[in-house]
């Protein structure tokens, strides 16, 4: 089976092997160690980010809550950045830096971007829904995971803690 439906079956029966239901994709422990793009065309690898607390965040520019969330994720990288935390947004636009660079200017994104990719959304376990962010202590452990649009004060409780 080709196409969209053909997509959604394998997604269904990756879903049905790993035992989960829709919204409970397995999260790993830990970073992966992927190798992503800068809007630069730099390579950087996520395990560069050790020692910091991360907050990885799957969006796209195509993508309403994502860009709602982004003067709250802005706010987070301001207020935290000087205790180590830093936030990390993997771009999933097919287009790449042609249209993510103009978003990021657009809106004076303070935080790092890199582009990613079918293959960075699946080592994190899958990516079901935008956006997707994973908060991620010193020692690279991922300590929890949202699916959707959140305030600033649930990652806060979190981010406190870590830091």
């Amino acid at each position: 089976m080709t196409g969209r439906a053909g997509r959604r079956i394998s997604l269904l029966l990756m879903l049905w092997l790993a035992g989960c239901g829709p919204g409970q994709l397995p999260t790993p422990r830990e970073i992966p160690d992927v190798r992503l793009r800068t809007l630069a065309g730099q390579e950087v690898s996520l395990q560069a980010f050790r020692g910091q607390v991360l907050l990885v965040d799957f969006w796209a520019t195509w993508c309403g809550p994502c860009e709602q969330s982004i003067p709250e994720l802005m706010r987070l990288q301001a207020r935290y950045e000087k205790n180590g935390f830093k936030i990390i947004g993997i771009s999933l636009d097919v287009q790449g830096a042609s249209v993510v660079a103009p978003f990021v200017k657009k809106h004076g994104v303070n935080y790092t971007i890199l582009l990613g990719d079918d293959e960075a959304a699946g080592a994190f376990g899958g990516i079901i829904g935008l956006p997707t962010s994973f908060l991620i202590d010193r020692q690279g452990r991922i300590v929890e995971r949202f699916v959707g649009v959140r305030d600033n004060a649930t990652y806060e409780n979190v981010i406190r803690t870590l830091l």
